[in-house]
């Protein structure tokens, strides 16, 4: 089943549907939300940092709050792990000797735990990422803003 697009995005976009655009739906006010309490201090420094960017975009509202956070936590998890990662120490691969009920010993290697959760935080990452146009493809067809365009508004700047 493919997913939604959002009223508003149709809109900025062109209604290419058959349907016409609901007129009813709830437009959340664009104001920057608090930062969730359970935010960590890696997660807060990104949020500190989109935050404000993303809402005089027009792409953060009064009720993303919780959503935003998830990503400020997944961005600041896989920058923990990608320090990790850096180490000297840091090893790919685990190996390690496993004795059967025989009493045969063999190798067995495995991929090490941190690499396979960057993989899966960066995949959560892209999906959240998109939500809030913080990706290429997420912004493909977007004119938002609440004005005229100031310096600043480029996401990248």
């Amino acid at each position: 089943m493919p997913v939604k697009k959002p009223t508003k995005l149709k809109a900025i976009e062109g209604n290419r549907g058959k349907r016409p655009l609901p007129e009813n739906e709830p437009q959340p006010a664009i104001v920057q939300p608090n930062a969730p309490p359970s935010l960590d201090k890696r997660a807060k420094k990104v949020w500190d940092e989109y935050a404000e960017k993303l809402c005089r975009l027009g792409l953060l509202t009064e009720v993303d709050g919780e959503g935003f956070g998830t990503l400020c936590t997944i961005i600041g998890r896989l920058e923990m792990i990608r320090a990790e990662i850096k180490k000297k120490e840091f090893k790919p691969l685990i190996v390690e000797v496993v004795v059967d009920s025989y009493g045969n010993e063999r190798v067995k290697a495995k991929t090490n735990p941190l690499l396979v959760e960057e993989r899966q935080l960066q995949s959560q990452q892209k999906q959240w990422a998109s939500e809030f146009g913080l990706t290429p493809r997420g912004r493909v067809g977007l004119a938002v803003g609440v004005g005229k365009k100031k310096e600043g508004d480029n996401l990248l700047s």
